[in-house]
């Protein structure tokens, strides 16, 4: 063989090995593709490598939940969280679909969001007089702050005169407490800062599952204007309005919520919410408890009880159903012109309510 057949020989075997190493590269890729095209990003604060700007993966997850939403507005998602506290509110801004919903979920184990801000550093503290101190980074108007876990007195007062177990807020100054004696910070004193845990308008197709949501200003959950919207499994306390709020919203499920010690109604469903369902709630001890809005005269929801297995029905509004079978407890508020009813799935409930 000359050397020019030899030369050219070698040339093909170079390039043949060339294309075979590119042709693998692009078959590794392809099969890295599908594991993302799943749509199933991972949120944990607690994670040293975890980053806003990163991959979102489960060993480099992302920090925020709102954060991995706004990388990835996309139906389809589904958002893994662990860790916590999270002190965000957090606003649904992506549309699922019927065959690609959104789901934001914990991996079973307790994820906290936050509605206060924690004061449990005793730097943060200030001694005015006696057992009042300031707190002069609190620049927003509070509208509730807890000590002990335990929701304390606002007073219109002056801050000197705060007895124990009160707080007042001044403008250009910051909040001044009272907890009995010494230091706050001993206290676990919290904060309220964000107005909703989780705050969905305009949105379709969303699953909520899983979160415990503490402390929010106004509710925990909030649903406006939203359709085939799934709450369910999730804790809700301590909020200064409703524990989960429905407005102008279709087929919505609430189901297996516990809703306590909130301000205003447990759950509630009104102005215009229609084929919706609320099932197998425990809804107790707020503020509203044993009242129900209902102009309908043909309204039949029962008072209910602080006991966490209340005898209330489901409230629902024209066109949902209620499962007779399922233990279900509401304390909700209803819209005008919705009733609540004895009647029952012609089958077994929807699988979203499994």
């Amino acid at each position: 063989m000359s050397s020019s057949h030899a030369t050219l020989r070698r040339g093909n075997i170079a390039r043949s090995s060339l294309l075979v190493t590119f042709a693998l590269a692009v078959a590794g890729l392809l099969a890295a593709t599908p594991a993302r095209a799943l749509g199933v990003w991972y949120v944990d604060n607690t994670n040293p490598l975890a980053s806003d700007t990163g991959l979102g993966l489960q060993k480099k997850p992302y920090r925020t939940i709102g954060g991995a939403l706004a990388a990835h507005p996309d139906s389809g998602v589904t958002l893994i969280v662990r860790g916590g506290p999270y002190r965000e509110k957090v606003v649904v801004t992506v549309d699922g679909s019927g065959s690609q919903p959104i789901f934001l979920r914990t991996n079973g184990t307790p994820v906290v969001i936050d509605g206060a801000d924690d004061f449990g550093q005793p730097a943060q503290w200030a001694q005015l007089s006696g057992s009042v101190w300031l707190a002069a980074a609190v620049t927003w108007d509070p509208q509730y702050v807890f000590a002990d876990d335990v929701r304390l007195t606002p007073s219109a007062g002056a801050p000197a005169d705060l007895q124990a177990g009160q707080w007042t807020w001044v403008p250009g100054s910051g909040l001044y407490l009272n907890t009995g004696g010494g230091n706050p910070a001993a206290h676990a004193p919290k904060v309220c800062h964000r107005t909703h845990g989780f705050f969905v308008s305009g949105r379709a197709h969303v699953f909520i599952d899983g979160f415990t949501i503490l402390r929010a200003q106004e509710k925990g959950i909030e649903l406006i204007g939203d359709s085939d919207v799934v709450v369910k499994r999730n804790v809700i306390r301590q909020c200064g309005s409703a524990g989960i709020g429905v407005r102008a919203s279709r087929r919505v499920q609430v189901y297996g919520n516990t809703v306590s010690e909130n301000n205003h109604h447990g759950i509630e469903l009104r102005e215009g919410t229609t084929a919706s369902l609320i099932d197998h709630n425990e809804s107790f001890a707020n503020a509203h408890q044993g009242e129900a809005w209902r102009p309908a005269s043909t309204s039949r929801a029962r008072r209910t009880t602080r006991s966490r297995t209340t005898d209330c029905t489901t409230t629902r509004t024209p066109g949902s159903r209620s499962s007779p079978a399922r233990t279900t407890t509401c304390c909700a508020r209803t819209s005008r012109g919705t009733t609540a009813t004895t009647g029952s799935w012609s089958s077994t409930p929807p699988a979203t309510c499994t």
